[in-house]
C-alpha cells in the first residue's frame, strides 16, 4: 500500500513533466502540415539541440520514476529488463516501448542501487563512531 502511494504521489507531479516533453518512444515532436504549406527551415544545429534536450528530460522522468519503483521491488534480483520491464507496467506502455533507453535505465538503476549501498556503508560507520567515540580518551 506504501509503496502504491508513493507510486500515486510521485505519478501526480512527472505527469506534468511527461506531458510537457511528449510521449516516450515518439520519433519527432513535429506538428503535421497540409499539403503544398510551406513547412519553416529550421537549422540543424537547433533541432540536435531541441533532441538533446527531449532525451534529457526523458531520462531525468526515467531516473525519478526509477527512484520510486526500485524500493518497491524488495530484495529481488535486479536486472535492466527485469526493471524495464516493471518501468513500462508503471507507466503504462507496451512491452518493449522503452527499449531505446536500455543502456541508460541500466546506468540509473547501477547508479540508485551503489548510491543506496553507499548510504548503508555509511550508517554502519556512523554507528560504530557513536560506540568508539566515547571510549576514546580525552
Amino acid at each position: 500500500r506504501e509503496g502504491k502511494d508513493a507510486v500515486a504521489a510521485a505519478d501526480a507531479n512527472l505527469e506534468q513533466i511527461a506531458a510537457a516533453y511528449g510521449p516516450f518512444g515518439e520519433e519527432s515532436d513535429q506538428k503535421d502540415h497540409q499539403p503544398g504549406e510551406q513547412v519553416p527551415e529550421v537549422p540543424v544545429q537547433t533541432l540536435i539541440e531541441q533532441e538533446d534536450e527531449k532525451r534529457r528530460k526523458q531520462i531525468e522522468f526515467l531516473e525519478k520514476k526509477i527512484a520510486v519503483l526500485l524500493p518497491t521491488l524488495g530484495k529481488v534480483q535486479l536486472s535492466t529488463p527485469l526493471v524495464q520491464s516493471k518501468l513500462e507496467e508503471l507507466m503504462q506502455k507496451p512491452a518493449g516501448r522503452l527499449n531505446r533507453f536500455r543502456e541508460d535505465i541500466e546506468k540509473l538503476w547501477m547508479a540508485f542501487v551503489e548510491a543506496d549501498l553507499h548510504r548503508r556503508q555509511l550508517r554502519v560507520l556512523e554507528r560504530k563512531l557513536e560506540v568508539l567515540l566515547p571510549t576514546l580518551p580525552r
